[in-house]
């Protein structure tokens, strides 16, 4: 790892390598993408849960995806 940080002049540099590797390039991104509108698709509510358990629930995890994203967005 330090030596393909090492050629990095700059903090910024340093930051959008790391992104890239850790977030995905387009492709991965268009994965993702694919496979979170396959589960948007598939999602169902069963006949004794409530909207707000359900969101309660996938509350946090969509917090943390959602503030890694905005790290690396810039």
């Amino acid at each position: 790892m330090y030596m393909k940080m090492s050629d990095k002049s700059t903090t910024k540099a340093m930051f959008t390598y790391l992104c890239s590797n850790y977030e995905g390039n387009k492709k991965v991104r268009e994965a993702k993408t694919i496979m979170l509108v396959h589960q948007y698709e598939l999602f169902k509510l069963k006949d004794d849960e409530s909207i707000l358990v359900v969101l309660m629930v996938s509350d946090s995890s969509l917090w943390t995806s959602n503030t890694e994203e905005k790290l690396c967005s810039f």
